[in-house]
């Protein structure tokens, strides 16, 4: 069909530029004429193989169903293409203003083809959002266009996609003075709403917000209810009926009837009491089911924030119910939440990169099979528009705290246990490509040799200039600023001398823990076994290292000894491996709980901050 609708077009651009006028008139404004329509023609031809136009005709017959009534790409380009064909041309014109009027006929062709392409061009987007799936969830960082994404789709002939935003002012106001008078109306009003919610709110709630939309399908509801009920002599179920069998599976201590006296519907417990008396989860359960139960066929239900006001558990509940009441529908959540986003186990992920307009967008499928790392960590990613910082520890560990304080404006920290664990997300993240392109690990330097280091840095992975994070609030400009409002009054010279006497009292231990190390991290180090003749090398090589675990232990032993005799303090405090028995140990001498209010310090002090990230080196 394509190919038939090109030749249609460029037949005719043709068929016109051999038209000839009569002898009188100037050639020159002729050929102006044409050449300016061949440039027209060509424009659209253009515009029509950037449209990618066969793809959009593939994918539509898939789509039909959720576009405007009545809308089919290939009878309309079939009946464009008839135009094309049965428009016959003269060979020659007598007026100017003739010829005029065929090129301007023509034109209107050429025009209907740019308005079918821009009528469809969405479908390559519809594609990516509605697949075999029932839903589908969009992440991405704030401000990269999702809200204006959907806000496209709803004026691009969508005739069924109802947008609940985040806003939700779910306050039940009087009655209203346009009330909905059948379900088609309520359906209408529903597919008329915005993602995105604009304008000052009161509690009367003005035509359009959602305030309006909330007392008036509850106020539909309830009519509805009690016309059922008398109609059917109360065996026809209603509206209402439906709500209550799928709320009371979440709350089942609620249950909605309706006062016969004053047209209103309350909840009730042990009594009735007044639907504005409902805690704001309580309301935001049942606006969305009451949404779900009055929803035309084959709804596209974009949901943004769809967790909001509810614990994860009646979240879940709630939305399991309403997917399985409503399988002929479709539902698109906008979240950032990654509780949600993952107990949506049949749901695809879809990682709204960027989105301008219909025509341009980047969107990608997320999937972390075979690359290491949970969905939880990698919705965290792709929301954040910071880089992404591993670090060791916990949300409650040193090594957080301060990297918290140090960074919090540049990276998202993510504590992620031991060092192993930082290299091995740094490396997952990594073969996410775009994903990864911002995530960086950060870890102690331990007793790594720099060789090692230096391979770790060129995957992103950064260490620290000590042995291990606590050792940094024993540097000298930090150790003097808590001391500066001791009140034991003690100097830093004090400090070093206790460090120094701790270091030297447990030099062996600290020897000892490096040559375990070394053992464990590089003389069992070995290349693949594949024959007798393998092992006995690795047993020679293995053999040969264990010979100098002496050895190595001396050199250590020497190496601190050598540093305490020369005062070389930093140098020291790098490579000490004592961890809390010099921060809580030695420093309770000087100070009650020396590493909080070393924090603290560091947090009210820029000039500490500045400090340490630069002897860190973070990029």
């Amino acid at each position: 069909m394509l190919e038939r609708l090109m030749n249609c077009m460029l037949k005719t651009r043709d068929q016109i530029n051999d038209i000839s006028l009569y002898p009188s008139e100037p050639s020159s404004s002729l050929e102006l004429m044409k050449r300016e329509f061949t440039k027209y023609v060509n424009d659209v031809i253009k515009q029509v193989e950037a449209s990618n136009l066969s793809h959009i005709i593939r994918k539509t017959d898939q789509l039909n169903s959720f576009f405007t009534d009545g809308s089919n790409i290939n009878l309309e380009l079939e009946y464009l293409i008839a135009d094309f064909e049965y428009s016959g041309f003269p060979d020659s014109v007598e007026e100017i203003e003739t010829f005029i009027q065929i090129i301007s006929n023509a034109k209107s062709r050429y025009a209907k083809v740019i308005a079918i392409i821009s009528f469809y061009q969405n479908i390559p987007l519809l594609n990516e959002l509605i697949g075999d799936e029932q839903s589908i969830i969009l992440v991405g960082k704030n401000g990269v266009g999702k809200s204006t994404l959907v806000n496209d789709l709803k004026r691009d002939k969508l005739h069924n996609l109802f947008c609940i935003p985040a806003q939700k002012y779910l306050y039940m106001t009087g009655s209203s003075s346009t009330r909905l008078s059948n379900i088609d109306q309520v359906q209408d009003l529903f597919v008329s709403q915005n993602l995105k919610v604009q304008g000052v709110f009161s509690y009367v709630g003005a035509e359009g917000d959602t305030y309006e939309l909330f007392s008036k399908i509850i106020d539909f509801i309830v009519r509805e209810h009690q016309s059922s009920k008398s109609d059917g002599e109360g065996t026809q179920i209603s509206k209402l009926d439906e709500v209550n069998q799928i709320y009371s599976k979440i709350f089942d201590d609620i249950v909605f009837k309706t006062d016969s006296f004053s047209g209103q519907l309350n909840p009730r417990k042990e009594v009735s009491y007044h639907i504005n008396s409902l805690s704001d989860g309580e309301k935001s359960a049942l606006f969305y089911i009451i949404c779900a139960v009055l929803a035309k066929e084959k709804t596209i239900f974009v949901i943004d924030e769809p967790e909001t006001h509810m614990n994860m558990a009646i979240c879940n509940k709630l939305w399991d119910l309403i997917l399985e009441t409503r399988k002929d529908c479709k539902f698109i959540f906008i979240s950032h939440n990654s509780d949600f986003i993952t107990s949506r186990l049949e749901s695809r992920i879809m990682w709204c990169q960027k989105y301008k307009n219909i025509g341009e967008f980047e969107l990608t499928s997320l999937d972390t099979n075979g690359i290491g790392i949970d969905n939880k960590l990698l919705i965290e990613l792709v929301g954040s528009r910071k880089p992404i910082l591993f670090c060791e520890g916990e949300t409650n560990s040193l090594d957080y705290q301060l990297f918290n304080i140090l960074y919090s404006d540049r990276y998202l920290i993510k504590p992620i246990k031991g060092h192993r664990d930082v290299i091995e997300a740094v490396k997952a993240v990594k073969k996410l490509g775009t994903v990864g392109s911002s995530v960086v690990g950060l870890i102690d330097r331990d007793f790594y040799s720099q060789d090692i280091l230096d391979n770790y840095k060129e995957i992103g992975v950064y260490h620290l200039p000590v042995n291990e994070v606590e050792m940094l609030l024993m540097k000298e400009p930090i150790v003097e600023k808590v001391l500066s409002e001791a009140v034991k009054g003690a100097t830093f010279e004090d400090v070093k001398n206790e460090v120094r006497k701790s270091i030297s009292n447990k030099k062996e231990r600290q020897a000892g823990a490096y040559v375990k190390y070394v053992i464990e991290g590089e003389f069992f180090r070995v290349s693949n076994l594949t024959n007798r003749l393998d092992i006995s090398d690795a047993h020679t090589t293995i053999s040969s290292n264990l010979q100098k675990m002496e050895q190595i232990f001396d050199e250590r032993v020497s190496e601190i000894e050598n540093l305490i005799d020369n005062d070389d303090y930093d140098k020291l405090i790098s490579i000490c491996n004592l961890k809390g028995e010099i921060v809580n140990g030695v420093m309770s001498k000087f100070e009650n709980e020396y590493a909080k209010r070393a924090l603290l310090k560091i947090k009210n002090s820029p000039d500490l901050q500045d400090y340490l990230r630069d002897l860190i080196a973070l990029p």
